[in-house]
C-alpha cells in the first residue's frame, strides 16, 4: 500500500510540475514518459471499513526545454515526444 501511495504522489508531482507549461521554444534537454497508472483508493465509510475504487492516471509525455531565458517541462503529445530527441530544437510558437 505504501508503494501505491508513493507512485500516486510521484504522478501528482509530475502532473503539477508539467502543468505550468514550460517554454514555448528551445532545446530539448530531457524527456519524461509516465505510463498509465491505476491506483486503488479507499473511500472511508461512516461505520468503519472502506470501499475500494480505481483511480486512473493517464499516460503522459513531457519534454524538458531550455531557451536561455526559460527552462521547464512542457507536456506534449506522444507523437511530438517521439519526433524529438535530446539536443533537438523545438518551437511551439505559431508566429516564427
Amino acid at each position: 500500500m505504501k508503494r501505491t501511495a508513493a507512485i500516486a504522489i510521484a504522478i501528482i508531482a509530475l502532473i503539477t510540475l508539467t502543468a505550468c507549461g514550460g517554454p514555448d521554444h528551445g532545446t530539448v534537454r530531457g524527456k519524461s514518459y509516465s505510463p498509465e497508472t491505476i491506483v486503488m483508493q479507499c473511500m472511508a465509510q461512516p461505520k468503519g471499513g472502506c470501499i475500494m475504487y480505481p483511480q486512473v492516471y493517464p499516460a503522459s509525455w513531457s519534454l524538458d526545454i531550455y531557451n536561455g531565458d526559460e527552462h521547464g517541462w512542457k507536456r506534449v503529445t506522444e507523437e511530438t515526444y517521439d519526433a524529438y530527441k535530446v539536443g533537438d530544437y523545438i518551437d511551439f510558437r505559431e508566429d516564427r
